[in-house]
């Protein structure tokens, strides 16, 4: 939903395809729930997951490698 976010000298990008990005990263952080996104790939493909909104619903709620604030 965001192209580009630039703040106090960082500039941030969004990715074109989503899942590449998911597998590469060391953790992926969820700061908004999207109805868009598929959660049970995320959480598959995933190494690490920070959940702030709940947005795994019952996929996450004991998995390990899902963290929820």
């Amino acid at each position: 939903y965001v192209a580009t976010v630039e703040h106090d000298g960082w500039k941030l990008s969004s990715v074109p395809d989503l899942m590449p990005a998911v597998r590469a990263a060391e953790c992926v952080v969820i700061v908004s729930n999207h109805s868009c996104y598929d959660y049970p790939a995320i959480l598959e493909a995933a190494s690490l997951i920070v959940d702030t909104r709940n947005a795994l619903k019952t996929h996450g709620t004991v998995h390990p490698k899902v963290v929820r604030l």
